[in-house]
């Protein structure tokens, strides 16, 4: 019924449902996750649809920096992230995770930099946030184990987005800055998934690694053999970070009949 009263979707076009422990979207052409909301089966997912409805009762969604410290040096990081990065050490970022918890966000983002190069902070920092607010984790993939996953677990986690853009390994590792880098994506994956923590993938969508769409064909079936059930989410490469001088974005114009090609054939 709320869903019903959502801005843009009175028509009937879009509407809300549910599969599984996930949140859905059903579209013309079926039903989807949605990224940007909680799980629906959790206690964050009401909050998140009242915001929706009401923005003064304030953000819905927020990104949390928890350092800039990277081991890789992806060409189109838009975070400036480095490995000798400034770091605003563990109470600071702590404070911050306690009144986030405060305000009730229901759906917090960690990333970085890469969150897992400060373990200990990141625990904490999930255990603080999932007081108030679901929590997932932006990583490279770098610094994860099965061991830390169910730290993390239960520690409050609720899902895992691996940046991952292409089946590739030698130019996804050249991308990186980091040789290895595509293996540790990929098993972080395997591990996510396995551990049952909701898994996405982060796939940056340029001309370099997505020339056409018989590639993001084959780059979804490669994903699919990781695991069936992880969510791809496509993202524009943005005008900003190492690779603004790059001659490899997309307009809009260019991504939305490919889009529609992904939404319509993926499984």
């Amino acid at each position: 019924i709320m869903a019903a009263k959502m801005p843009g979707l009175a028509d009937g076009s879009t509407t809300r449902h549910t599969f599984g422990a996930q949140s859905m979207i059903r579209g013309q052409h079926g039903l989807f996750p949605h990224v940007f909301l909680p799980d629906y089966h959790g206690a964050c997912f009401d909050e998140a649809l009242l915001r929706l409805l009401d923005p003064e009762r304030g953000p819905n969604i927020l990104y949390f920096s928890l350092t800039g410290t990277c081991p890789c040096r992806c060409e189109y990081c838009f975070a400036g992230a480095d490995p000798a990065g400034k770091d605003l050490g563990d109470a600071v970022v702590l404070d911050v995770a306690r009144a986030v918890a405060k305000a009730r966000i229901p759906l917090v983002n960690i990333s970085g930099g890469e969150p897992f190069v400060h373990f200990e902070r990141l625990r904490e920092a999930v255990r603080l946030l999932s007081v108030g607010c679901e929590v997932r984790v932006f990583t490279t993939g770098i610094g994860v184990t099965a061991e830390r996953l169910r730290a993390l677990r239960g520690a409050g986690l609720k899902g895992l987005f691996v940046s991952l853009d292409t089946d590739d390994a030698a130019l996804f590792d050249r991308t990186r800055g980091r040789r290895g880098a595509f293996d540790a994506a990929v098993r972080a994956l395997q591990l996510a998934a396995g551990e049952d923590v909701l898994t996405f993938v982060n796939s940056v969508f340029d001309r370099r690694r997505f020339p056409d769409r018989d590639s993001v064909a084959r780059f979804l079936r490669f994903v699919e053999r990781i695991d069936p059930r992880i969510v791809v989410n496509f993202l524009p490469q943005l005008a900003a970070g190492r690779g603004i001088e790059l001659d490899s974005f997309r307009t809009p114009e260019e991504c939305e009949p490919i889009a529609d090609r992904i939404v319509s054939t993926a499984r």
